[in-house]
């Protein structure tokens, strides 16, 4: 991110704000860590909350903006090490142009193999001092992988000596998900669950065409009072809503 002066920081501060309502904390949080073009003050985040509290959808919105080189890979898809470093590679070479063939020739049986690939593939980039983030969502399904993964990804940029940063995404706290080692936890950024006038703002920017905005709200408040002591998560309340949108 290169932070031309004051006014640029805020355009992109009210962007990131305007895509991601009720998360202005946690975005001036992560763009504080992310640092500057060139930087990377911070070489592992612990980003951690309930689900459906736009942890990811945040991620996404401040790398994309920022134009940020980065690969999310969600470890529920990519369920073995060797298909997320084998994506990791080849995400990171088809974002650079780089010939197929030597994309499908960075085969990765282990972690070493993925610091040695990783290295040589960052020595062709432009400009391969340029922060790299990869981001893993779902990272609680790390834990079940081989047993150096997580302690191997943690320490990746003091291991391969490169500008990387390593984000895990969670639903649980660190000492549940490193229990028993004695690493030093990454920087956390907690994302707290929406209370109900934060639900009713973010839902009522769904409402359907032909629909009375006041009268949708007045709907979206509704269902949130009746089910906010039940159910907390913005996507499965977003349904409910969606689904019940006939009886408007």
């Amino acid at each position: 991110m290169e932070v031309k002066d004051g006014s640029y920081e805020c355009d992109i501060k009210e962007k990131l704000n305007a895509l991601c309502p009720c998360r202005s904390a946690q975005i001036e949080q992560l763009i504080a860590l992310f640092g500057e073009k060139g930087e990377l003050p911070c070489p592992c985040l612990f980003v951690y909350g309930h689900t459906g509290t736009g942890k990811t959808y945040v991620l996404s919105a401040i790398m994309n903006i920022l134009q940020l080189k980065h690969v999310i890979i969600n470890c529920i898809e990519y369920c073995s090490a060797k298909l997320i470093f084998e994506t990791i590679l080849e995400c990171l070479g088809c974002e650079q142009d780089l010939p197929l063939e030597s994309l499908h020739s960075k085969k990765c049986d282990n972690f070493n193999d993925f610091l040695r690939c990783l290295k040589n593939l960052t020595e062709e980039f432009e400009g391969h001092n340029e922060p790299i983030y990869l981001v893993f969502d779902k990272a609680e399904r790390l834990r079940n992988m081989e047993n150096n993964l997580l302690p191997g990804l943690i320490r990746l940029a003091e291991l391969t000596k490169l500008n990387v940063c390593v984000i895990l995404v969670t639903e649980i706290n660190f000492e549940r998900f490193l229990s028993g080692t004695s690493f030093v936890a990454p920087t956390a950024v907690r994302f707290s669950e929406y209370n109900q006038k934060e639900l009713v703002r973010i839902m009522s920017l769904d409402c359907p065409p032909g629909i009375d905005e006041k009268v949708y709200t007045s709907y979206c408040q509704l269902v949130i009072s009746v089910f906010y002591l039940a159910c907390r998560d913005l996507h499965e309340l977003q349904h409910l809503v969606c689904t019940s949108n006939n009886c408007l």
